[in-house]
């Protein structure tokens, strides 16, 4: 049974660490490093409730300029701030489980962002509404950018945690920031980070019911989880692109035996480091 955000920690580094070294080599030997090719929030051989999803998760990873030039688009492509090159792909049938999001929406006059609020929802096979092609759990097909030791770092994490699902690198461009928003809930499955490529002044923040941490994980080898199921974003204030290996898992093993944790409690000695910041309320 997996366990639900507030039995995890806000933020674990994991008990084993993977070669970055070797990781970070194939990234450039396979020339990952171009980001053009980066096309995980950009038209592509989906159907239609695949591109309205990835509308929907426009919504965090635009800049106020790209958001407002796709202000009245229902499709649209993604911006240069946030970029994915998808390592897997949906492992189901695009037109079986199309469910006709767009003229849902149009008829319904519902925001993108509105509609974000509801992919938890539809996502859980349990509900009535429930879209294949909205749940990421399915997205565990390896596809050809799946080669190499990157393939090996998905099969250790499958030893390691659970089952991997949706796995890309992303880039989040220098001087460039994700917003504030919350992916599914832990008990349907969880974000793996490992940086490849980073700097001191990028930092996650996650903020809980009691405090919330900012910090940065570095580019070391180093197997991060992080509680998506609360308010989470990223700011690159450095003058270097970010690029991190992010993982969907399903399953929680070795995250609560980690040495290292940051919870939803107030500690003075994090407090101290500039990791956590109590607060007495959430607005």
């Amino acid at each position: 049974m997996m366990k639900k955000r507030q039995y995890l920690p806000l933020l674990a580094k994991l008990d084993f660490k993977i070669d970055i070294k070797r990781l970070l080599k194939e990234f450039y030997e396979y020339g990952y490093d171009n980001y053009n090719n980066y096309d995980g929030l950009s038209y592509n051989n989906t159907s239609n409730d695949g591109l309205i999803i990835r509308r929907v998760l426009l919504e965090y990873f635009l800049t106020d300029k790209e958001k407002e030039e796709r202000k009245d688009k229902l499709i649209a492509n993604g911006g240069e701030a946030y970029k994915m090159l998808c390592l897997t792909e949906f492992n189901g049938n695009l037109t079986k489980h199309n469910r006709n999001f767009a003229q849902k929406l149009k008829e319904s006059g519902i925001s993108p962002h509105k509609f974000a609020k509801r992919l938890e929802k539809i996502s859980n096979p349990d509900h009535p509404d429930y879209t294949p092609i909205a749940d990421e759990k399915l997205y565990d097909k390896r596809n050809e950018y799946c080669k190499g030791y990157v393939a090996e770092v998905m099969d250790l994490l499958e030893e390691k945690v659970g089952h991997v699902a949706r796995t890309r690198y992303a880039v989040l461009k220098a001087g460039q920031e994700i917003k504030p928003h919350l992916d599914i809930n832990t008990d349907k499955a969880i974000r793996i980070h490992i940086p490849l490529i980073t700097h001191p002044d990028v930092k996650i923040g996650i903020k809980g019911k009691k405090c919330q941490i900012f910090k940065h994980m570095q580019a070391d080898g180093s197997v991060w989880f992080m509680n998506q199921a609360y308010s989470h974003w990223v700011k690159n204030n450095s003058n270097i692109d970010r690029v991190h290996l992010v993982c969907v898992v399903i399953g929680q093993n070795n995250i609560l035996e980690a040495k290292k944790q940051w919870w939803d409690t107030y500690d003075k000695r994090s407090e101290i480091k500039g990791e956590v910041k109590q607060f007495s309320t959430i607005s």
